[in-house]
């Protein structure tokens, strides 16, 4: 058997999947027959480990959600209650001085990287 690990039932899927299949006398079909079986159990399988491991992921992320209130207590901050209080606070004043301060940090770190070649 080539590729799996599973444990194989019976002396049918060891006889059809060793080497030792050449020296059998198939039916037509009887090898394609366990085969499908043997691929349909290890499908069946995988499908409920996966299933498991979604169920636990889903608890999982059920534990750790927070409601926004809760997050905001756990950070000792209150929740806003009107969002109009921040309108009129970013940018801030037209003229504070923070393109200026950008377009200097720009220049300087183009400036530099001219200078060096």
């Amino acid at each position: 058997m080539m590729g799996h690990k599973e444990k194989l039932k019976g002396g049918d899927e060891q006889d059809a999947f060793s080497s030792w299949k050449q020296f059998e006398v198939w039916r037509p079909g009887e090898r394609k027959g366990i085969k499908r079986a043997f691929n349909r159990r290890l499908r069946r399988r995988k499908q409920q480990e996966l299933k498991k491991s979604e169920d636990r992921n889903v608890k999982i992320s059920n534990e750790v959600a927070q409601t926004i209130d809760e997050l905001a207590e756990s950070q000792n901050v209150k929740s806003m209650v009107d969002v109009r209080a921040l309108f009129g606070t970013w940018p801030g004043e037209e003229d504070d001085g923070l393109e200026e301060l950008l377009n200097e940090l720009r220049h300087q770190s183009t400036g530099s990287a001219e200078e060096e070649t």
